[in-house]
C-alpha cells in the first residue's frame, strides 16, 4: 500500500540538541563538566548558540546587547520591537535591491 505513494525525505532539524546541551548541567556533548570547567562551558553553549541562530535573529541579539551597555538598564519590549522591527526590514531591502 505505502508502495502506492511517492515519499520524499526531508531532513528537518528540530534543535532539540542545542537545547540539551544549552540547558544541561553537564555538557556531555562538547566533553565538558559544568563544576571544573564553567567558563568553557559557558562559551560554548553561547558558540552553541550563536550557530543555531538564523541571521535576522543575531541582528536582533546584537541590537539588544548595544542598546543594553548603551543604556545601562534594562531595554523595554517595545523598543526592543522597533528596532528589531527596522533591523528585519532593512536587511529585507538590502536582499531585495
Amino acid at each position: 500500500m505505502l508502495n502506492a505513494f511517492n515519499f520524499v525525505f526531508i531532513n528537518v532539524d528540530t534543535m532539540l540538541a542545542y537545547k540539551e546541551e544549552l540547558f544541561a548541567s553537564e555538557s556531555k556533548l562538547l566533553g565538558l563538566n559544568a563544576k571544573t570547567s564553567g567558563r568553557a562551558h559557558s562559551q560554548a553553549s553561547l558558540d552553541v548558540l550563536w550557530a543555531s541562530l538564523t541571521f535576522n535573529s543575531r541582528m536582533v541579539l546584537h541590537k539588544l546587547a548595544k542598546l543594553y551597555y548603551a543604556r545601562k538598564q534594562a531595554i523595554e519590549f517595545f523598543d526592543l520591537y522597533r528596532q528589531s522591527r527596522y533591523v528585519v526590514h532593512s536587511v529585507v531591502i538590502i536582499v531585495i535591491f
